[in-house]
């Protein structure tokens, strides 16, 4: 007889295989759209120079001049991105302004560079200009961008050349020699055991996770970034706040330069941990120090005067001020929804509305006892905010609730909870889909994600490497850093743009096992009819992979498999597709797994009909 199976959308890993009879099981790279699987879409090379580091943040905004300009934020640079070329706006923190102050030796290169009290670690970055030859390496080679190779000395560190000097100078390259040193280099992988939820945690180590600012050499880098009008403020985690004005120019000679520079300045943080820009023209600071103080207070918030990010003194006639969170160890992070700022702290969720004079902002506790994974695992879309917790998944529209989820132990059965504040949570409007990529267990980095669909309220997952998601409005398709140092424009083309010429993606998904007569008889397949759409493909004969797979037990191994290929032809401007595929199988349970690993190829699955037929109760 003929069966027809329209399976349920969705992974469902809460059951066992053969519960969820009916259902899907296994997936990867695989979405579903109109309750129907088909493969994801492709993504291409955008930016045309890797950038140095791992990317953590993406974010995107028009200018005054409709410039669209993106701004990329690594452990090691800040980026402005316009057009797909890369400009580098690290701020420059520290400045000498020396005579003579490079050292060479004969036949080395190493190069010693002097700078009082110059605080930089093994691995920074520093600027030279203005110097002349020295002890045979020439200027061209000195004055560009160093990284630091060692440090024998609070007052000098060295750097290394490609040229040997052929003599050795005690000193020189002129007169008013300039030393720039660029923010220091953030960590790229969090260290157990510091930072973050270091005790309490609980469960397999949580509590060895990371990342709360307890100094800023033990946590990775992180970036919260906001505009204030058509200029950008970027604020690395546990650091000031720094400004970067697009008007000056679109190169690497304007760079991001710290609020404190700002003209009219005043008690600006020395230390923030997350930024959020209002509708109000308030500078938001979260987890800052008090005024007058260096202390880091990491449940203390602080804004700015309205209107002026250079104003952070309250007085009686302005708006700038501050508020504690009453619950909670430290802010994680926040988030600005259409009316209100969401704040979340270790343990809590705090709503902070603008209220105007006098008080300018409250708070107000909407639930303390909830988690979050990291600062960058929250996304809002369609006035939703959704976020990974500790071992849950939530979402805000009014009120908290604890979101239902088919896949939760398949997640955090194999996480790395010791890497949880890399998490990145981006959203896909196009597919109704939230997407948070996070470690798998014994991984230091993100290679895995998990896709709510809130259009369908369904669950799938798969695995890919992205360090930061943004989904773009402005330039309507999703954007992802890679860790091969280049930014990729996703839902673009069919294929795996990271190689040259591009590869295939390697997509799957298998149901879950199903049988006739509750496996009270044995079945023989012996006919497949395939539904599925090539819609899209632009390879001349699009195929996928069939396999019908059959065992006796819920607990046993499969016991025999028929992998068949369906394929499209295109004759007289007609799609013609495998009508129907002959195989041999037998079992009392059977699954089916659609592959696919070829380029150029796109398809959609719909109905799937088996001819089977009762063959016999032999056990």
């Amino acid at each position: 007889m003929l069966k027809k199976y329209m399976f349920r959308p969705g992974i469902n890993r809460e059951t066992t295989n053969y519960a969820q009879e009916g259902g899907w099981w296994d997936c990867d790279k695989v979405r579903f759209r109109s309750s129907s699987p088909e493969k994801i879409g492709g993504w291409a090379k955008y930016t045309s120079e890797p950038f140095i580091g791992t990317a953590r943040a993406l974010f995107n905004w028009v200018d005054l001049n409709s410039e669209d300009l993106m701004v990329i934020g690594t452990n090691a640079k800040l980026y402005a991105e316009r057009g797909s070329a890369t400009f580098d706006i690290t701020p420059i923190v520290n400045t000498s302004n020396a005579d003579n102050p490079i050292h060479t030796t004969n036949g080395s290169t190493t190069i010693r560079v002097d700078f009082t009290a110059h605080g930089t670690n093994i691995g920074d970055y520093i600027i030279i200009t203005g110097a002349t030859d020295v002890g045979g390496v020439l200027a061209a080679e000195l004055n560009k961008e160093h990284r630091v190779t060692a440090i024998p000395s609070a007052d000098y560190f060295e750097i290394v050349v490609t040229t040997p000097a052929t003599s050795s100078v005690a000193g020189g390259g002129g007169i008013l020699v300039v030393v720039d040193i660029l923010l220091a280099v953030g960590l790229d992988v969090g260290v157990p055991g510091t930072g973050w939820g270091a005790g309490p945690w609980g469960r397999d180590g949580w509590g060895s996770g990371y990342p709360l600012p307890v100094t800023t050499t033990e946590q990775i880098r992180l970036w919260a970034m906001c505009t204030f009008g058509e200029n950008l403020l970027a604020n690395p985690r546990g650091q000031e706040i720094f400004y970067w004005q697009p008007s000056i120019g679109y190169s690497s000679a304007n760079r991001a330069t710290p609020i404190s520079a700002l003209p009219g300045a005043s008690d600006t943080p020395v230390y923030s941990n997350w930024i959020v820009s209002t509708d109000q023209r308030h500078i938001v600071a979260f987890g800052t120090n008090p005024i007058g103080t260096d202390d880091q207070d990491n449940l203390l918030i602080r804004w700015c005067d309205q209107e002026d990010p250079a104003m952070w003194t309250p007085t009686a006639t302005n708006s700038a001020g501050d508020l504690r969170v009453p619950f909670g160890s430290y802010i994680v992070t926040a988030q600005q929804t259409r009316q209100e700022i969401l704040v979340w702290t270790d343990t809590s969720l705090q709503s902070m509305q603008y209220v105007g004079a006098p008080y300018t902002f409250t708070l107000q506790t909407l639930s303390a006892d909830i988690s979050i994974a990291g600062p960058n695992a929250a996304v809002t879309v369609n006035n939703v905010t959704y976020w990974m917790g500790k071992e849950k998944f939530y979402a805000y529209s009014g009120r908290v609730e604890t979101l239902p989820c088919t896949v939760r132990r398949y997640v955090f059965n194999n996480f790395n909870f010791s890497q949880a504040s890399q998490v990145q949570a981006g959203v896909s409007e196009r597919f109704g889909e939230v997407i948070w990529f996070y470690p798998s267990d014994g991984s230091l980095f993100l290679d895995r994600y998990v896709i709510y669909n809130y259009l369908e309220n369904i669950w799938y997952y798969g695995t890919l490497s992205r360090s930061a998601w943004l989904e773009s409005r402005v330039r309507g398709k999703p954007f992802a850093a890679a860790y091969d140092g280049y930014i990729y424009q996703h839902e673009t083309g069919l294929d795996n743009g990271e190689t040259n010429p591009p590869s295939p993606i390697n997509a799957y998904i298998e149901t879950a096992d199903f049988d006739i007569d509750d496996g009270e008889k044995f079945t023989f397949v012996q006919r497949v009819i395939p539904d599925i759409d090539f819609e899209g493909s632009v390879e001349a004969y699009p195929q996928v992979t069939y396999a019908i797979k059959a065992r006796n037990f819920p607990g046993g191994g499969f016991s025999n498999e028929d992998v068949r290929v369906v394929s499209k032809t295109v004759e007289a401007q007609i799609d013609r597709y495998t009508t129907q595929v002959w195989v041999r199988l037998r079992g009392r349970q059977t699954a089916i797994r659609i592959t696919s690993n070829t380029v150029g190829v796109h398809w959609q699955l719909g109905a799937t009909r088996l001819d089977l037929r009762p063959d016999g109760r032999k056990s």
